[in-house]
């Protein structure tokens, strides 16, 4: 038997598009850039910890992207350049081997723009330094070594360190404002990027792990300078457990937690913090770094609604060993499902917090009192037959209208009109029509009931009119005004 050679040798351009997709914006691309320069830091420890990001709005809706930090450049390029190398790491940031690549693919698919300048202390002492360029490839693929008299460093800053840039197209730039309405320029779009970077790497920069500033150039030509400031929550209190550091088993392994369980405020930033479902929940941290956010529904099995909006847990787990660590996506956008190191996290955090509340203050609908309002009933009548949002009256002429909330115990019939703030005439028009719909299909309300936070003058006195009125059947409309909180619902909450 003869064995066939087959050539499997990779290409590398049809390499290099695959690597990319696996990040959703020009920040998480960045954010990838910066984790190695911070990797670095955390590794060696240099006197000077600055990263400088320049943004330049070119023409043909192009931009032009450099990152360069003050650290102690490449160590080894066979490792960088390889994917999925394990033997270059600084530390735990750089976890998988293959999100330098992956970013650099996805930032330049054409793989024809990228360069990458690096110099180590003697480099830089002997005005020497590495230089790469694309393309990337897997055969004939080199370094450069350069000399500053003869072609000048490229970024701004002076010693060792790396410089990396690339052009990328306008609408990948535009990413950084995906999700949220407007008319952006290219001045806003920086400024949701510094938004991004100083809410993920917002505890590093407050320890003073890396100095950040974004230098941005418009179409004009007009720079603009700013220092990336950390994003942080505003609480209203802390609940139990507050605010703290523990170690916690995971997977059998102890890691540091610091934590904190919290009412958050609604924030003035443009993207986080706002106490709404997209910003509230758990997030998770790894040594300082934002991995996960915005965890609900995998932690207690409940549907988020916005009257949780209240609630921020802030999870910061810290560990030198990556295997103490839940496996996150290579994108370092998420933490990989399944993972047995996750579920004793979330578990630690039902421990402490079994079931979340629900906030009043955070309900934009008087849907959600009215579901609220049928739970109390439930649970404090105590010879209630039905009580439910889903009744509908007028069956009798085939039509279907459905009542706020229907209540029905062995004392009679009580029917509900409401809204969550003010009440108008056409409100208690609309509870009379209940009650007229209930008469037509043969029941008989004994009340009906118009609630809300409060009810103008006029409300009140029409309705004493109404009740001088009689029904079909002959009886005397019965129909009272409410309040929630009379109703033992705390809304509006003080």
């Amino acid at each position: 038997m003869h064995g066939i050679n087959i050539n499997n040798k990779p290409e590398g351009n049809i390499i290099w598009r695959g690597l990319g997709g696996h990040f959703d914006s020009i920040s998480q691309i960045i954010n990838e850039f910066i984790d190695n320069s911070i990797s670095n830091f955390k590794g060696n420890n240099p006197i000077i910890k600055n990263i400088v990001i320049c943004i330049e709005e070119k023409a043909n809706n192009k931009v032009f992207i450099s990152i360069e930090d003050s650290g102690t450049g490449f160590k080894n390029l066979d490792s960088a350049f390889t994917l999925g190398a394990q033997n270059a790491k600084d530390s735990p940031m750089n976890e998988h081997g293959f999100g330098f690549k992956h970013a650099l693919a996805t930032a330049n698919p054409d793989n024809n723009s990228w360069h990458i300048c690096t110099r180590d202390e003697e480099q830089s002492k002997k005005q020497k330094y590495t230089e790469i360029e694309a393309s990337y490839k897997f055969e004939g693929f080199k370094a450069y070594q350069v000399d500053t008299h003869d072609k000048e460093w490229p970024g701004r800053l002076n010693g060792s360190g790396t410089y990396l840039s690339f052009t990328c197209s306008e609408d990948l730039f535009k990413t950084v404002t995906e999700g949220h309405q407007g008319n952006f320029g290219f001045e806003t779009r920086v400024e949701f990027l510094i938004e991004d970077i100083g809410y993920i790497y917002s505890d590093l920069i407050k320890e003073d792990i890396a100095n950040i500033s974004i230098v941005y150039t418009d179409i004009r030509g007009i720079q603009k300078n700013k220092n990336v400031k950390a994003v942080e929550p505003d609480y209203e209190k802390f609940i139990e457990p507050g605010k703290g550091k523990e170690k916690v088993l995971l997977d059998g392994k102890s890691v540091s937690l610091e934590y904190e369980f919290g009412v958050m405020k609604v924030s003035g930033y443009r993207k986080y913090y706002k106490r709404n479902m997209s910003t509230s929940g758990v997030e998770i941290r790894f040594n300082g770094r934002v991995i996960a956010t915005n965890i609900f529904q995998e932690i207690w099995d409940i549907e988020k609604h916005n009257s949780y909006n209240y609630l921020l847990i802030k999870l910061n787990l810290i560990s030198d060993d990556l295997d103490d660590l839940p496996t996150t996506r290579t994108s370092k956008n998420g933490i990989r499902k399944g993972d047995p190191k996750l579920n004793d996290l979330f578990a630690w955090v039902r421990e402490y917090l079994s079931e979340p509340k629900k906030s009043i203050k955070d309900i934009k609908h008087e849907v959600d009192l009215f579901k609220k309002l049928q739970e109390l009933k439930k649970s404090q009548l105590p010879n209630l037959q039905t009580v439910t949002t889903e009744k509908n009256v007028f069956l009798g002429i085939k039509e279907r209208i459905r009542i706020d909330l229907y209540q029905k115990t062995s004392d009679g019939l009580v029917i509900y009109e409401g809204k969550k703030d003010f009440t108008s005439v056409q409100d208690l028009y609309q509870l009379k029509m209940y009650w007229d719909g209930c008469i037509i299909d043969g029941l008989k309300p004994n009340t009906g009931v118009l609630i809300a936070s409060t009810h103008p003058q006029s409300v009140k006195d029409l309705i004493k009119y109404m009740n001088q009125m009689t029904d079909s059947s002959g009886n005397n409309y019965h129909l009272i005004l409410k309040t929630w909180k009379e109703e033992g619902i705390d809304y509006p909450e003080i």
